[in-house]
């Protein structure tokens, strides 16, 4: 495990770096904005990731202590399976709420992510997928005045 921390850093350092140094620079047009520039939350990202990833580089090479114990879970056919089911859950509640709009399609994904997980009451099913959605609609129509699908 403590090799895969150590390649994993290095390659999300590599990663973050290359997004901030060329990718956003070149990709990321001036143009005209108002409050932050459009380079701010690529930069943020990428810096976080750089951040994190130096972090556990750093773990992986001065606290081996943290790897001392034999630790060999492998995952289990159930949760390989779980993993793309929800995977699969959430593309297609991506495709639906293109396609049926957002006050219909956000509820019924995130309905289906609940029963998946395996919440079972109908009142907390409920709010859960009607109040969030319904809080970001009114935020995004009325407060940003930007359209949704």
């Amino acid at each position: 495990m403590r090799r895969a921390d150590v390649v994993g850093s290095l390659f999300l350092l590599a990663f973050s770096l290359l997004m901030l140094m060329v990718v956003i620079p070149s990709e990321v047009s001036d143009g005209q904005w108002y409050g932050l520039s459009p380079y701010t939350y690529p930069n943020a990202v990428c810096g976080a990731l750089a951040i994190f990833s130096v972090l556990l580089l750093r773990q992986a090479i001065f606290k081996k202590g943290h790897y001392s114990t034999d630790q060999h879970q492998i995952l289990s056919l159930f949760q390989v399976l779980i993993f793309i089911l929800l995977v699969s859950v959430i593309t297609f509640g991506v495709w639906l709420i293109s396609v049926l709009g957002v006050l219909i399609g956000g509820p019924i994904l995130i309905i289906s992510i609940a029963l998946i997980m395996g919440e079972r009451r109908l009142w907390v099913l409920l709010l859960t997928s009607v109040l969030p959605v319904l809080v970001i609609y009114g935020l995004a129509i009325y407060v940003l005045k930007t359209p949704l699908p």
